[in-house]
């Protein structure tokens, strides 16, 4: 998962991204991204993000008064995703169940094993219906809605779980003026931009409602996901590390992965 999404991962931005409505007639128009075009670049100040990266400052301001201070161009509910449950007394970043809602997703939500007919692959985005299945449990509008990922409790783990969901959402063909990941897990955040009157010991109760497909999105992201010709392309004639050639590769396997269950001595 961790090469998947390197040339284009996380630069948070203030600004809107593709996706608009685009139709030819009564045909609906894809429009295909490069990892280039999928980038989002941050503003210097994180303050100053609306989606992308967002402080807890920025989160704060939507939860109080989510109609006034919602981001141009989102109409719909403000949704926020913690991989999970904060430490005790943050919880959970306090929804009013009415436009501000605030559910437990783990990471396992928004990954599965893929088969590619020859192999089994862990980790991997999960497929329309799986994505379909969350859009519904959770009552989602990727197009209007404003989506959160949040860690819970702040750990490295949380942090890759949050980048997950992020992933599989912007994928899948989220715009990324309706997506954002907030910067702090629960018990930094509580005293940096959000108070103890801002969390609740309590989630959202999922509604399990929801009516939009991804078929439905017309912004094809897919590109954020390497082939094997895409890396072998990228990789030296021989066996050493360029450091000068503009790439990055992380293999993120364990080293009872890497070894096919042979630990390396």
């Amino acid at each position: 998962w961790a090469v998947l999404g390197l040339s284009a991962l996380l630069g948070a931005c203030g600004g809107s991204g593709g996706g608009e409505d685009r139709s030819a007639g009564s045909t609906k128009v894809i429009t295909a991204y490069s990892p280039a075009e999928i980038a989002q670049s941050s503003a210097d100040n994180y303050e100053d993000n609306v989606n992308g990266m967002i402080t807890g400052a920025r989160l704060k301001s939507w939860v109080s008064n989510w109609p006034a201070n919602r981001p141009a161009g989102i109409t719909g509910k403000l949704v926020i995703f913690q991989a999970t449950v904060g430490p005790t007394g943050a919880e959970y970043i306090k929804p009013n169940n009415l436009n501000v809602f605030t559910y437990l997703s783990p990471s396992s939500e928004w990954i599965q094993t893929r088969s590619n007919g020859v192999i089994l692959t862990q980790s991997m985005v999960p497929d329309g219906p799986t994505m379909d299945a969350l859009l519904k449990k959770y009552g989602v509008d990727p197009h209007n809605d404003m989506l959160v990922c949040a860690m819970g409790t702040g750990s490295t783990g949380n942090a890759m779980a949050q980048g997950r969901c992020w992933y599989a959402l912007r994928y899948w063909g989220v715009r990324a003026a309706n997506l954002a990941l907030l910067n702090g897990g629960n018990q930094w955040l509580n005293g940096n931009g959000l108070a103890a009157t801002d969390f609740a010991a309590t989630a959202s109760t999922a509604p399990n409602s929801g009516t939009v497909s991804v078929k439905t999105l017309l912004d094809e992201n897919t590109a954020l996901q390497a082939t094997m010709e895409d890396l072998l392309a990228v990789l030296p004639a021989d066996d050493r590390n360029l450091t000068n050639d503009g790439v990055m590769i992380w293999d993120a396997r364990s080293v009872g992965q890497f070894s096919a269950g042979k630990r390396l001595e």
